[in-house]
């Protein structure tokens, strides 16, 4: 696959991934949420793929798949491991008292909605929400399409995690010591920070 045909289907696969579950999973008017999340859609379509298309530009993946399912399916749980891990120790600096100011943003909302889930200053969506992601799936040597389906599971994760008023996330916006991981809160139970909710 051309790799600008890759560019074009990874940022799509991406918007998709936000969009569509953003809107069937919020129960009250799309506009509303759309309106407050100004921000987050200014990181997903634009200030997001400026940050990551330079660096996929450079490194990105050059196959098309690793050749054999099961090898992808590896390729991609082991890539997403290592962007909890890394989305953790992002996530737990952006709450010390020097970057929390780059962060406070996306605390506004205590109750989590799925559109507010990339609703963030540019620096903290570029070093949190894109680079532990995109630096995982290159270290991983992700093929193109194993790379495209590894941003739709990541990117439609946060917006489910956004919406669960009762998952480990929604518990993190309500007491910001607890649960600073993505998905697999690997280093939450390692460190002590995860809690599970009620």
């Amino acid at each position: 696959m051309r790799f600008a045909a890759f560019l074009a289907l990874l940022y799509t696969a991406h918007v998709v991934s936000y969009l569509v579950p953003a809107i069937c999973l919020t129960k009250k008017e799309v506009f509303p949420d759309v309106y407050e999340s100004t921000i987050g859609f200014a990181n997903l379509l634009v200030y997001g793929p400026v940050c990551a298309f330079p660096l996929l530009w450079t490194l990105g993946p050059t196959k098309l798949w690793s050749g054999s399912h099961l090898i992808s399916a590896l390729n991609i749980l082991n890539a997403l491991l290592w962007s909890d891990i890394l989305f953790y120790l992002v996530h737990r600096l952006f709450h010390t008292r020097h970057l929390y100011k780059f962060h406070s943003m996306h605390h506004q909302w205590n109750n989590v909605e799925p559109f507010a889930a990339f609703d963030a200053s540019i620096i903290e969506h570029c070093a949190a929400n894109i680079l532990p992601f995109v630096l995982s799936a290159l270290a991983c040597n992700l093929g193109q399409l194993e790379f495209i389906y590894f941003v739709s599971l990541v990117t439609s994760s946060s917006v489910l995690a956004h919406w669960s008023q009762s998952g480990p996330h929604a518990l993190h916006h309500r007491d910001t010591s607890v649960n600073f991981g993505a998905g697999f809160f690997l280093l939450d139970k390692l460190c002590g920070t995860f809690q599970r909710a009620n």
